[in-house]
């Protein structure tokens, strides 16, 4: 601000003031926006695994628990990946939230599951 002629407790500033303030607040939102958009680039949920999560949500909501036995290998993958959490400690089978707070941390997830990001893939 010094560099474009700011002088505290001055009542008239110059016009580069004002200026720069505008050029900082300007570039500052499309700098944030752009970045914004980058990080918008890795997120993992599209239309597909979208509607696969749905699916399933509404699959354990229906049986009250998760059922591994009958969820395709796909379908097992792309909830994990989303969740961040094996498919079978989805759904109240982990030790989060009030009601489950005594049960064991979920295991963590195998690397280089079934179903890989597309955008990471060289």
């Amino acid at each position: 601000m010094q560099l474009s002629g700011f002088v505290s407790g001055q009542k008239i500033q110059p016009e580069g003031v004002s200026h720069t303030i505008l050029l900082i607040l300007s570039v500052g939102t499309l700098v944030v926006l752009a970045c914004g958009f980058l990080v918008s680039l890795r997120f993992k949920l599209n239309l597909r695994t979208h509607s696969v999560l749905r699916s399933e949500t509404l699959r354990m909501r229906e049986l009250g628990y998760a059922q591994s036995e009958q969820t395709s290998a796909e379908h097992r993958a792309v909830v994990e990946l989303l969740a961040g959490m094996p498919y079978d400690c989805l759904w109240g089978n982990n030790n989060i939230g009030y009601l489950n707070r005594h049960k064991p941390a979920a295991p963590a997830l195998i690397k280089g599951g079934a179903l890989n990001s597309t955008y990471t893939r060289g």
